[in-house]
């Protein structure tokens, strides 16, 4: 039996120890949480001290944890670091701790802000945006395209202002491929914007090994947005799904990649699917999580798929060669597995809104 000042905390600390990824934050933390919550109506202590480093595909998942969890208890999340470490300094850096702190998601033990160890913000970035309506300009624009199109372009502007510098360090990246990371970042930032009706962070960070980009948003998730644009849902209701219900999250992302990829092939403007071909061109991964339901596409998976599009020498361009993403669909369901490798993971707890990151490694 847990007692005294020392054991009420000891009893409200989850630790996390090493790298923490994505991956730890939704099949460990999560899980931790979802226990935690059951019996508990105080905050917990999330205990950092064994950490030795953040992905950067989990830097805006671990904010939207903050932002959920902190509105679940009513209060912000208190984080334990070592004080003075390379984690501690790292958050410092990159503006997580300050962000975190005015939003109430987290708030840090002791007073220790001075970045006493090195200074990575040329080569790490978190954005955040509010929902498109927060924004005057946005919302008087009554036509929603337009409104897109407008908040697009205007994200797209700030993105290049904030990140150039990021990706063209050292390291530098191709021009072309600067260009369609921060394509990629604005496009998934735009959909965030107009449908989450939540702030949406994401994090960029480039070094000698490639670049890598997520976002995340704690709001209404795909299949509640989709709906509210006037949308129907008509792949989760077959056989498969009534069968293998745990799988259902899995055909709403496909849908919506579908119409994402109508988008693309009717050139109305690039979409998710078209950023996924950019990342998936250059050899990298690309990934989306909805639900309980992770969905990754790979460069050694994908990269020579013609099930899809093809590359046409004539029009110097890939062209569709089918209507519609079944093929693909299909594909990535058939090598459905337990395996690390699966295209397809599912996770026991499912987290509120959408995480999509990307990859592109160094040439």
């Amino acid at each position: 039996m847990i007692s005294g000042k020392g054991g009420i905390i000891l009893k409200k600390l989850i630790s996390l120890q090493g790298n923490i990824t994505s991956n730890q934050i939704y099949i460990l933390l999560l899980n931790k949480l979802n226990q935690y919550c059951n019996g508990n109506n105080e905050p917990p202590i999330f205990d950092l001290r064994e950490v030795t480093f953040i992905e950067p595909e989990a830097v805006p998942l671990l904010i939207t944890v903050g932002e959920y969890f902190s509105r679940r208890f009513h209060s912000p999340i208190l984080i334990r670091l070592k004080e003075r470490s390379k984690i501690h300094n790292f958050l410092i850096n990159i503006g997580f701790d300050r962000i975190t702190n005015d939003r109430k998601y987290y708030k840090f033990e002791g007073n220790y802000i001075d970045n006493w160890l090195y200074s990575i913000k040329d080569i790490h970035k978190i954005i955040m945006l509010h929902p498109a309506y927060e924004y005057t300009d946005v919302r008087e624009i009554e036509d929603v395209e337009l409104r897109r199109d407008y908040l697009l372009h205007n994200i797209r502007k700030n993105i290049t202002e904030q990140c150039w510098r990021v990706l063209s360090n050292i390291h530098r990246l191709p021009e072309n491929l600067i260009n369609y990371t921060i394509d990629g970042l604005a496009e998934t930032l735009t959909n965030a914007s107009m449908y989450s009706k939540s702030d949406s962070y994401a994090y960029l960070a480039s070094d000698q090994y490639g670049t890598k980009a997520s976002i995340s948003d704690c709001g209404v998730g795909l299949q509640k947005s989709y709906f509210e644009q006037g949308h129907q849902f008509e792949w989760y209701n077959c056989e498969d799904v009534r069968r293998n219900p745990e799988l259902k999250n899995y055909y709403i992302i496909m849908e919506i990649l579908n119409y994402s990829f109508e988008k693309h092939t009717g050139k109305k403007r690039a979409d998710l699917w078209t950023v996924k071909n950019v990342v998936i061109s250059y050899g990298g991964t690309f990934k989306v999580h909805f639900g309980n339901i992770q969905v990754v596409f790979t460069g050694e998976r994908c990269k020579a798929c013609n099930k899809i599009e093809r590359y046409d020498a004539m029009q110097n361009r890939k062209v569709p060669v089918s209507d519609t993403l079944e093929p693909c669909l299909d594909c990535l369901r058939m090598d459905y597995s337990n395996s690390q490798y699966s295209p397809i993971k599912y996770h026991s707890i499912a987290f509120r809104g959408v995480h999509i990151e990307f990859e592109i490694p160094r040439g």
